[in-house]
């Protein structure tokens, strides 16, 4: 009979047939060597039982395992039952944890969308930039809204300086809060009732006790800057029974308070009219100028800094009006070029009332309009100087608002009032990029000034504190920064400053 012995390896059974004891056998199946013994009763493979000593083994630790898991959840149970009975009070003593060192508040737990960076793969709160101020804020004024509720700062006259805060939130309305600027405190707080969404139709009486607005239902609204009340409503271009020549003319363009008792309203097509207050009652008219739509309020209008002289766009230059009677006081040269000029934009007064910057477009003949800035002597109405573009890109607006700021510095800005260009205005060179609040540019500048200062609300974040501020002209550092324009200045609520 032929006796087979198992590979010691794989356990495939080898026959033992011809094979001395003690002789090397090859296995057919894996190629291990080994050697052939076999003696007595009990073959090799009889005698080997170290599979099934492996086998035994392996069950025992897979029963193991099971009770093992088994276990868990009865010691989970034991160990919240344990748990619960520490922490019910048998007692008077309190089982707070012990916290080392100083307790401090619990910190906000961190939500989908929380924080300046939320959002795509960006950091949800990024470190916030550093600022070298160079120009400090003078004053500093607290406002009791976010920076980025404020929509419009105004101002009374030089002897009453007062500014209003106009803002807009869900939870407050539209609301205007009013500041005296020596004492940087509030005066007054008051609602304006159904005002009209973003109507840039404002206006501050020189005293600071009327504010009037535009409704909902195009309607001015004139109300007491102290409490808030309502004086009078009234439309003052309503549709008339025959058709007019320009539909602009029953439309509001822009509105103004001359004096006290005296508001100047402007139509859509350049018509003018002066008001008594409260009563509404006609005091003049000066026809429409047809050849221009006054779409948007800072575009081809603008008031001297005393209230006297109104620039009205004639299609070629400006008309200078005499706010007091309507009367025309002169008429600005056109551009020297003696080009036809498309549209007309940003126009205002230089604040001593010596000078009037205008921005205007001229068909180029290649597509885009060329850009022109013009320099007008007010007392003689002779074009000083002007200044090609050659797009409005280089002032970042398409249709850039225009303003003062000092003596012999321009700021143009589109629709965002938080973005804007200084200019030097002898030589319309771009001197820097401007821009208020340093992470979410949640701000806004004033068109006008009572004092040669650019007056700005800004705060640390949108959502954070405004505080009210003025700031004078860094000639150093804009000098310094000629030779680099697409650097920004920064407005922050400490004053201007330049990112580090």
């Amino acid at each position: 009979m032929s006796l087979s012995v198992e590979c010691p390896r794989c356990h495939t059974p080898c026959s033992l047939a011809d094979v001395p004891n003690g002789a090397s056998i090859t296995c057919g199946n894996c190629q291990e060597v080994f050697a052939a013994e076999a003696g007595g009763d009990e073959a090799s493979g009889t005698l080997r039982q170290t599979p099934a000593k492996k086998k035994s083994s392996a069950l025992l630790w897979i029963l193991l395992g099971i009770g093992f898991v088994l276990l868990l959840p009865a010691c989970g149970l034991v160990g919240m039952i344990g748990y619960g009975f520490y922490w019910l009070d048998f007692s008077e003593d309190t089982k707070d944890p012990v916290i080392v060192g100083d307790a401090r508040p619990e910190l906000p737990r961190m939500v989908p969308g929380m924080g300046a960076g939320a959002g795509g793969n960006e950091p949800r709160n990024p470190p916030k930039p550093k600022v070298e101020i160079v120009r400090a804020a003078a004053p500093r004024i607290p406002l009791e809204c976010k920076a980025s509720e404020v929509r419009e700062i105004l101002f009374s006259n030089a002897k009453t300086n007062q500014a209003a805060v106009y803002s807009h939130s869900e939870e407050h309305g539209h609301r205007v809060d009013r500041y005296d600027l020596a004492t940087k405190l509030k005066v007054s707080s008051f609602e304006l009732v159904d005002a009209k969404p973003n109507s840039e139709r404002k206006s501050f009486s020189p005293e600071a006790t009327l504010f009037a607005y535009e409704d909902g239902k195009d309607f001015v609204v004139i109300c007491s800057a102290v409490d808030g009340k309502q004086v009078s409503r009234r439309k003052p271009y309503e549709e008339k029974e025959k058709p007019v020549a320009n539909v602009h003319e029953s439309l509001l363009a822009r509105m103004e308070f001359v004096a006290e008792d005296r508001l100047l309203t402007v139509n859509e097509a350049g018509g003018v009219d002066l008001w008594s207050v409260p009563d509404f009652e006609p005091i003049h008219h000066t026809p429409a100028r047809a050849k221009s739509s006054f779409r948007n309020p800072q575009w081809g209008l603008a008031f001297s800094f005393d209230l006297k002289v109104l620039a009205v766009f004639n299609g070629e230059g400006y008309d200078l009006l005499n706010t007091a009677t309507g009367e025309l006081v002169r008429k600005t040269d056109a551009p020297p070029q003696g080009d036809t000029i498309k549209s007309a934009f940003g126009v205002a007064f230089s604040a001593d009332g010596r000078e009037l910057a205008a921005f205007f477009a001229i068909p180029s003949g290649i597509g885009e309009p060329l850009a022109v800035m013009a320099r007008y002597d007010v007392a003689s109405g002779k074009c000083s100087k002007t200044t090609m573009f050659g797009d409005f890109s280089a002032l970042g607006s398409k249709s850039p608002n225009l303003a003062w700021w000092g003596h012999k510095h321009l700021l143009a800005w589109g629709e965002t009032h938080n973005q804007a260009r200084v200019v030097e205005a002898e030589t319309g060179k771009v001197l820097r990029r401007l821009e208020v609040g340093m992470v979410d540019q949640a701000g806004r500048f004033a068109a006008t000034s009572p004092d040669n200062r650019l007056w700005y609300a800004a705060g640390e974040t949108a959502n954070e504190q405004a505080f009210l501020a003025g700031v004078e002209v860094p000639e150093d550092e804009l000098q310094a920064g000629k030779d680099k324009p697409e650097e920004t200045l920064v407005l922050t609520a400490d004053g201007i400053g330049k990112k580090k």
